[in-house]
């Protein structure tokens, strides 16, 4: 909406002078472009960074996983030839009641230090930490207990089997027999003895003599394998990528089993106030990938795995155990269990609805058999994988991170990378300082260069300004003296011409016309510039122009019969109103001046002339962007026609054939270059008694009617070869008759010419 502070702004500029116009203009125009190829550019290069790392730290991600597949699979196959010895075979499945002696005897077989059969030297070579054997189902007289235990090492981290029967791992395991092995985390105390018990992952193996036949048969006996406490640390450590994010890795039920930050090799940590704090040390330290900035990205919270964002995630891309085939009634009570939040729930109801029977099925209508059926495959839903596809972001603590999820089918590991999405900004931000840099350089050099050369433009133009208000205060008696010798001296001189143009008819433009706006008195001054129709001794002449406006840009002239000769112009202003009746009048001001004092002149530099005028005149002057289509031709009296000059082709009525020819004109628009003189060039045609020439505007050929048709080209060859052998002034009638009758508005100027050789 226009208000104060709208019109406050136009004032103000209209007050400034050229100078601080031009220097605001110049800067404008300067930094706009640099700041949308900054703004442009670190838009595509922070989209191409962003995709790139989610691919570089999903394919990390990916070798995480795989070693840790390798990992699992490769201490499950140890588990199992364990439980394929003979030795061990003998030991647990032995039909003798063990007593204290027999015990330890077993114990000695198992875990002897001096039996190269025993599993000692088994698990030392292969596996590391501690392996444990368990029979619930047979007591122990040694130690007085409901179970017999065979355990590796008692230094080193190993179960309590109270509590471990009652953890969610093994209850897992131990409720379903497909399961051929476990990897998890167990809670918290589980695990006894040793250091960092509770950043042990464990591989808990059911040990089966014969393959389970029901669903409720299950184990007595199993084997545990606790990983030494930083098997999962050594499987990332030292991938440095990998440390500019945070990574989780977590067992099936969400249990964390590892994470990178904070640790124990991070720099700048306080573990008092669990911040990466500065201190006296420097911001980078040598051997360190990290700054002290990147670690203040990282997020070491524990809590972000809680929020509802990440639990959804986790949730959704651990979907291996569910059938591909639920009834509705199925699925429903499925998808409920899963559910943890109302949010969840929310989702879920606007994603299915009840069916007659109560039973929940897609909102997408189902076929009748799948109906009758129902089952529908669980891969239309994408409830549970539509976290995972795309990149995704989560905000936490006021940071954000582009957040990756990977699970394995293997293990059974989730793993959660937090990267920041500062460190995806850093390069960009990077590239802003220098292009910054570089505009401030560049404004300063426009500032200077624009104060220096201003002036040799503004000068001129403020003689130039001070000349047309003493002529707008009636004082058409005064004017301009420039010394330059350039286009400005030129402009200088056509200006004072144009005065002189103006004063012959100023008598006219005194009377009532005084008191109507510029644009009437400018389309007086046009009309009145128009040349008359005179009789001449060997062509017969008509012309019109139909403005669109009260000032049109169409120009048309005809100078002067020397031996004989006529000098034909006519061109077309780009644009309508003021300025391009002003070029117009400017141009008929050149050509004017111009062939009185050389009327021996070629067409081509005529026009080449003409444009040195009307390109200091449109360009530097009036600051315009505007130019002029033009042609400009001289008829012998013997029928020979010379021409030059880039307008519309050229219609000829050959009498004798009773035909129209076509003449294409070429060359260069006048005001686009300063020096079109290497451009141009004169051509020529020949006219014979009784034939006749049509010039005319674009005004007309492009006139529409109703259905947005153009009256073209052909309609125009077509009606003036109907009407070639009629008088002129019929003829010109005709094709204006014809044309308004076609067009619905007028909305260009519509100028034509025509000449007859006698």
């Amino acid at each position: 909406m226009f208000n104060i502070k709208n019109i406050n702004i136009i004032n103000f500029w209209k007050k400034l002078k050229i100078q601080p116009k031009l220097l605001i203009i110049i800067l404008t125009s300067s930094i706009i472009p640099i700041i949308l190829i900054a703004v442009l550019t670190s838009v595509n290069i922070y989209r191409h960074l962003e995709t790139q790392e989610h691919t570089f730290y999903t394919a990390l991600l990916t070798q995480v996983q795989n070693n840790i597949d390798y990992l699992y699979d490769q201490n499950a196959r140890a588990m199992s030839n364990i439980a394929d010895m003979s030795l061990v075979q003998s030991v647990v499945f032995s039909p003798i009641k063990p007593d204290v002696k027999i015990e330890n005897e077993n114990t000695q077989k198992l875990m002897g230090a001096n039996n190269n059969q025993s599993l000692r030297k088994f698990i030392e070579e292969r596996m590391g930490g501690n392996f444990c054997i368990f029979e619930l189902d047979r007591p122990s007289t040694s130690s007085n207990t409901d179970y017999t235990s065979y355990i590796y090492n008692t230094n080193i981290a190993y179960p309590n089997i109270e509590k471990l029967i009652e953890d969610p791992l093994f209850l897992k395991v131990k409720g379903d027999n497909k399961l051929k092995s476990v990897f998890g985390m167990l809670k918290p105390r589980v695990l006894r003895g040793g250091i960092k018990t509770d950043k042990s992952p464990v591989i808990i193996y059911p040990y089966y003599k014969d393959i389970p036949e029901n669903d409720t048969d299950t184990f007595e006996k199993f084997f545990i394998y606790v990983m030494p406490p930083d098997t999962m640390r050594n499987i990332y450590r030292d991938i440095e990528p990998m440390k500019f994010g945070t990574l989780y890795i977590l067992d099936k039920d969400n249990n964390l089993i590892a994470f990178n930050h904070p640790d124990d090799d991070d720099n700048y940590y306080n573990s008092d106030t669990n911040m990466y704090e500065l201190g006296d040390e420097p911001t980078k330290i040598e051997g360190d990938p990290l700054e002290f900035s990147d670690y203040q990205m990282l997020n070491i919270d524990r809590e972000i795995l809680n929020t509802k964002y990440v639990k959804r995630m986790l949730n959704s891309i651990d979907n291996r155990d569910i059938p591909k085939f639920l009834t509705a009634k199925e699925f429903k009570q499925y998808i409920i269990a899963k559910l943890s939040t109302n949010e969840d729930k929310r989702m879920f109801h606007e994603l299915y609805e009840k069916d007659r029977d109560g039973n929940y099925v897609l909102e997408r209508k189902l076929e009748k058999e799948e109906i009758e059926e129902g089952t529908y495959i669980l891969e239309d839903i994408g409830f549970f994988n539509r976290y995972s596809r795309e990149k995704q972001y989560i905000t936490f603590n006021k940071k954000t991170f582009l957040t990756i999820a990977r699970y394995s089918d293997v293990s059974g590991t989730k793993f959660v990378y937090f990267h920041p999405v500062k460190q995806i900004q850093k390069p960009i931000l990077q590239i802003i300082l220098i292009i910054s840099i570089l505009s401030i350089i560049v404004i300063l050099v426009l500032i200077i260069l624009s104060i220096s050369f201003s002036k040799t433009f503004t000068k001129p133009i403020k003689v130039l300004a001070d000349a047309t208000g003493i002529i707008a205060n009636g004082d058409y008696t005064h004017f301009i003296s420039i010394a330059q010798k350039d286009e400005i001296g030129d402009l200088s001189t056509n200006f004072n011409q144009m005065i002189r143009n103006i004063k012959a008819f100023q008598d006219k433009l005194l009377s009532a016309e005084r008191e109507k706006s510029e644009l009437e008195l400018a389309s007086k001054i046009q009309t009145c510039l128009l040349p008359k129709v005179q009789e001449r001794e060997f062509y017969e002449l008509t012309a019109r122009m139909i403005p669109a406006s009260e000032v049109g840009g169409d120009y048309y002239d005809f100078i002067g019969e020397a031996d004989g000769k006529i000098w034909l112009g006519i061109g077309d202003v780009s644009g309508h109103g003021l300025t391009s009746g002003l070029i117009m009048m400017m141009a008929q001001t050149g050509f004017n001046t111009i062939l009185l004092n050389n009327p021996t002149i070629s067409a081509s530099d005529l026009i080449s002339q003409v444009n040195k005028v009307m390109y200091q005149n449109i360009k530097e002057r009036m600051g315009e962007d505007h130019f002029m289509t033009l042609s400009f031709m001289v008829a012998d009296k013997d029928g020979t026609v010379k021409y030059s000059g880039a307008h519309l082709d050229v219609l000829i009525y050959r009498k004798k054939t009773k035909t129209v020819e076509r003449i294409e004109t070429v060359g260069v628009w006048l005001g686009l270059l300063p020096d079109i003189t290497g451009n141009m060039s004169d051509m020529e045609f020949t006219l014979e008694q009784g034939d006749t020439v049509l010039l005319y505007t674009d005004g007309l050929i492009e006139a529409t009617n109703s259905k947005n048709e153009q009256y073209d080209m052909g309609r125009l060859i077509d009606k003036f070869q109907e009407s070639g052998e009629q008088s002129l002034k019929d003829i010109e009638q005709g094709i204006v008759d014809d044309v308004f009758n076609f067009l619905s508005e007028q909305k260009d100027d519509i100028t034509f010419v025509i000449m007859r050789k006698k």
